[in-house]
């Protein structure tokens, strides 16, 4: 045998044995051929997650677009976004506290009073009837309402006081046909307005109750005095007039006509023209 056809013998041996592929795909038969076992090759590393930061919306402004992520990394899907209406925080680098003076004592500012000032001249009580001075009061008059007062006779001491502190008026209620001469020269002469005011028990009406009423407001802007004798018809009279006038209870009503002469245990007079004034204003 010829060595050329000795090494083309070896190399067909060879190529069975190895297994070999042709260019076509096709294997090379034999009894003894082996496949090839697949290799593992483990997968690159992963990059890092980068979380993209959103950036905060500020209070009446628009949002901003982020920035986008740098070449390679990996957005989290998850992360939540970021909203507040606030403004962003602005860093401002730590600096040591500066070491400040001491405050100088805090010194309360002196306050100091001097007397009031008149900026004008107090008017008179004579020119004002409606500025009426309530020193030394005689303990005889009672205020019912602004400028009136009510009470029994007065004395002349008392007339002066009136005269003096601008009662234009004075309602002097007595029974009809009582003599009235010296009330009303006493009243008069010291330039006050004498009025008489005729009622009785038996006379009582609604239209004199009414009557009484219209006479307190006409004269009451002016400064008014209301008396009688002992306050058995004054009295019931300013029962009515509170109950009709001022539209009051008639428990506020008594409460109110009790200091000005009322009297509803009182036999006589009080007795009689209280239960008058009571059956009028009743309606019975």
């Amino acid at each position: 045998m010829s060595r050329a056809t000795i090494w083309v013998t070896v190399g067909i041996l060879l190529v069975t044995l190895t297994g070999c592929r042709q260019t076509s795909g096709w294997r090379c038969h034999g009894n003894n051929a082996t496949q090839a076992k697949p290799m593992f090759v483990p997968p690159p590393p992963p990059t890092a997650i980068q979380t993209v930061p959103v950036q905060p919306i500020p209070l009446g402004g628009f949002p901003v677009v982020p920035p986008p992520p740098s070449p390679g990394a990996r957005i989290d899907p998850l992360a939540p976004p970021l909203i507040t209406k606030s403004p962003p925080p602005v860093e401002t680098p730590w600096q040591p506290a500066e070491r400040a003076d001491p405050a100088p004592p805090i010194v309360q500012p002196r306050v100091q009073l001097y007397a009031p000032e008149v900026l004008e001249k107090p008017a008179d009580a004579k020119s004002d009837p409606l500025k009426q001075p309530n020193a030394n009061v005689p303990t005889n008059f009672t205020a019912v309402q602004k400028g009136v007062r009510a009470g029994t006779r007065p004395s002349l001491d008392e007339l002066d006081w009136l005269r003096d502190n601008a009662a234009a008026s004075v309602i002097h209620i007595r029974l009809p046909g009582e003599d009235d001469t010296a009330d009303r020269k006493q009243i008069e002469s010291r330039g006050m307005r004498y009025i008489a005011f005729e009622v009785s028990p038996q006379t009582v009406t609604k239209q004199q109750i009414d009557a009484f009423i219209a006479l307190v407001r006409d004269h009451a802007r002016l400064g008014m005095f209301v008396y009688d004798r002992d306050g058995s018809l004054a009295g019931p009279m300013w029962y009515a007039y509170f109950r009709r006038g001022d539209f009051d209870s008639a428990d506020a009503a008594l409460l109110r006509a009790y200091p000005l002469g009322l009297q509803t245990e009182r036999a006589g007079q009080h007795r009689d023209m209280w239960q008058a004034v009571q059956s009028v204003v009743s309606g019975q």
